[in-house]
């Protein structure tokens, strides 16, 4: 008989989310802090040097898609677009 073990270590990272254009009103409207969302989009991790000379990475992902996950309470208003 043949036994499989496998070994997963889970690592937290932290991502700092940049919003842009008009997603930026939706978002500050509809998220609070502590909010769980859902964010696709561009990551991008960056290397830099502490003050006390250890290595560090920075987490960050440009928002294409935000929402709130499945299990968060949504309260939905209808709002007419404007064409320009």
């Amino acid at each position: 008989m043949l036994g499989v073990t496998a070994a997963v270590r889970f690592c937290l990272a932290l991502y700092r989310v940049t919003v842009l254009g008009s997603r930026t009103e939706n978002a500050a409207a509809s998220f609070t802090k502590g909010d769980t969302v859902i964010v696709t989009g561009d990551p991008r991790v960056e290397g830099f040097t502490r003050t006390d000379g250890t290595l560090g990475r920075s987490h960050e992902i440009t928002a294409d898609v935000l929402g709130l996950d499945r299990y968060s309470t949504v309260t939905t208003e209808r709002t007419t677009r404007t064409t320009e």
